[in-house]
């Protein structure tokens, strides 16, 4: 899979709280990548083993990964049998007419 390298300039930088990247790319660069059904442009900021000539410290490729397409946690599956109005399939270990109530 061949890796699509968007021309940026990003340095990580040591700042008074901590560790942050400022990032510098061309509009064109960003206009050119593919936007996904939410309207968001998708990428992977990775680090280099070492600065470049010009002191960037990562670089960005094109986030390609398409995700199967699977069954969500709110979509009710339709191999699974609905629990909450059927009897159970094991039998109870207390038997129905020695309740103490």
């Amino acid at each position: 899979m061949s890796k699509n390298y968007i021309s940026t300039f990003i340095k990580e930088r040591e700042g008074k709280y901590g560790k942050f990247m400022t990032v510098s790319m061309k509009l064109e660069e960003l206009n050119k990548l593919p936007v996904d059904k939410y309207g968001n442009v998708k990428v992977i900021i990775q680090g280099r083993r070492e600065p470049d000539k010009f002191g960037n410290t990562h670089s960005m490729i094109e986030d390609t990964y398409q995700a199967e397409q699977t069954q969500t946690a709110h979509e009710p599956s339709k191999n699974r049998a609905s629990t909450a109005h059927e009897p159970s399939k094991y039998p109870s270990s207390t038997p129905q007419d020695d309740l103490p109530f």
